[in-house]
């Protein structure tokens, strides 16, 4: 592995330990990134948070909004760089939660 993949290995572990975590969901695609600790600038995937992108500075909105706590948000929505782990789980439990559909069922 060369030093460059350890270091995001390190990133993303060091993120996923923080019980302080911090989310942002993007308000184009709607996909959630995990800030990086000690740097709102950046997600742990490495997109740049602030800054306006050329769509946002067209109709003169935030990019990015705050989010708490990732609870309700489907799993197809977490990003899969920076969250995952939880993205794994997220899906996971949507396939549990996934209602038979009707031809499955018993008459």
């Amino acid at each position: 592995m060369d030093e460059q993949a350890k270091e995001i290995a390190r990133i993303r572990d060091e993120a996923a330990a923080d019980p302080s975590s911090q989310f942002v969901r993007n308000s184009v695609t709607a996909t959630v990134h995990r800030l990086r600790r000690n740097d709102a600038h950046r997600s742990v995937c490495g997109i740049a948070i602030t800054g306006a992108t050329f769509r946002a500075r067209r109709v003169d909105s935030k990019t990015y909004l705050p989010l708490d706590k990732l609870d309700d948000n489907p799993g197809i929505l977490l990003c899969d760089r920076c969250l995952k782990h939880e993205r794994a789980a997220a899906l996971e439990r949507e396939l549990i939660d996934a209602a038979i559909s009707g031809d499955e069922e018993d008459d």
